[in-house]
């Protein structure tokens, strides 16, 4: 059996607009948008086009 967990954050590129997203954990990796990411810094990375931690850009880390 695959556990799934699913975080959802609230996300703003632009300081006018927040753009809820959903990222599925799989035990293969990160599901986004139906896409699988090795990692959620990839993910993290794909939506803002630079370099980013994804543990700090979905409000992971302390």
């Amino acid at each position: 059996m695959v556990a799934a967990y699913l975080h959802r954050v609230a996300l703003s590129l632009k300081p006018t607009e927040v753009t809820p997203i959903e990222v599925k954990v799989l035990e293969n990796g990160v599901e986004y948008q139906g896409k699988i990411y090795k990692s959620i810094s990839r993910v993290a990375m794909d939506i803002v086009k630079r370099p980013i931690s994804g543990y700090v850009f979905l409000g992971l880390a302390k």
